[in-house]
C-alpha cells in the first residue's frame, strides 16, 4: 500500500463516496442488483460538503461530483484507528449485542462541527467522551473577564493561573499564550495530536509553543515501550499509524 506516500494520493475517499451512494440509492450492472436502502446513514443531502456540494444543491443519481480531496493516508489511518485496537485487529462480527451498544452510545456522542476561525480539538477530559472544537478568535472576541468562564463552559477543562492570566491579556491571537495551553492539553489527551494540528494549520503554531508538546508525547511513548512489550509488527505507541518496527523500535 505503501503507506510512506499515502499523504499525497488522493483516490480512497472519492470510491467510498462511490460506496455510499451505492448503498443509497441502490445499483444494477448486468445480473447484479444491489437494493436502494436509504435511511439517514448515507444520505447523500445530509452532509453535501462531505461531497463538495453546496448547500442548495439536492443530489441527482447519475450526476457527476468534484469531491474534496482528502489525502489516502487520512482515510488509512481512520479504518486503522477503527480496526486495530493495541495492535489486534477487531472482529466486529463477532460482537456481542452488549458491545455493539457500547460502539454505538460512543458514537452518539460526537457531532459535526464547522470551524468559524483558527480553531483546535480538545479531547474530553471523560473517558471515551466527544473532542470539543475551540475556536481561538472567538475566545479573543470574549471580553478579558469572561474568557475564562468560556474556555471552561466548551473545553470542561479547568485553567491554571498561568493560562487564566495569559487568556486574559492576550489581545491578538499571535500573542495568546493560551494556544500553547491548547496544544499542550491537547497532546496530554491523545498523544498523536500534536502532528494533527500541524497538518490541518501548518505554520499557525510556532515550535516554542509545540516543543513542550512534543517532549510529552516522546516521555509518553517512553512510558509505554518500557511497560510493556511492544511488538515489532504492533502499531507504534507514539500514534504515527506506522509499525512500531519502522518507527520507535528502529
Amino acid at each position: 500500500m505503501f503507506p510512506d506516500t499515502m499523504d499525497q494520493r488522493f483516490g480512497a475517499w472519492a470510491q467510498l463516496l462511490v460506496l455510499f451512494r451505492m448503498i443509497y440509492d441502490g445499483a444494477e450492472s448486468g445480473a447484479m442488483r444491489l437494493p436502494k436502502r436509504h435511511g439517514v446513514l448515507f444520505d447523500p443531502d445530509r452532509f453535501k460538503f462531505l461531497e463538495g456540494r453546496s448547500v442548495g444543491d439536492a443530489h441527482q443519481v447519475h450526476e457527476r461530483i468534484e469531491p474534496p480531496l482528502v489525502p489516502d493516508g487520512t482515510i488509512y489511518r481512520a479504518f486503522e484507528k477503527l480496526l486495530v485496537l493495541d495492535g489486534e485487529r477487531i472482529s466486529y462480527r463477532a460482537l456481542d449485542v452488549e458491545q455493539i451498544g457500547s460502539v454505538y452510545e460512543t458514537m452518539m456522542g460526537f457531532r459535526l462541527e464547522t470551524a468559524t476561525g483558527r480553531s483546535v480539538a480538545i479531547k474530553a477530559q471523560k473517558k471515551q467522551g466527544a473532542p470539543t472544537a475551540v475556536d481561538l478568535e472567538a475566545l479573543l472576541g470574549e471580553p478579558a473577564t469572561g474568557r475564562e468562564k468560556w474556555l471552561q463552559d466548551r473545553a470542561d477543562r479547568k485553567l491554571t493561573d498561568t493560562v487564566r492570566k495569559a487568556a486574559v491579556k492576550a489581545s491578538m491571537l499571535e500573542q495568546a499564550n493560551c494556544t500553547r495551553w491548547l496544544v499542550v492539553q491537547t497532546a496530554q489527551a491523545s498523544r498523536y495530536v500534536v502532528s494533527q494540528i500541524e497538518r490541518i494549520l501548518p505554520g499557525r503554531f510556532a515550535n516554542v509553543d509545540l516543543t513542550p508538546a512534543r517532549e510529552y508525547i516522546e516521555q509518553m511513548v517512553q512510558q509505554v515501550i518500557q511497560q510493556r512489550s511492544v511488538g515489532r509488527n504492533e502499531t507504534c505507541p507514539c500514534g504515527s499509524g506506522k509499525k512500531y518496527k519502522k518507527c520507535h523500535g528502529r
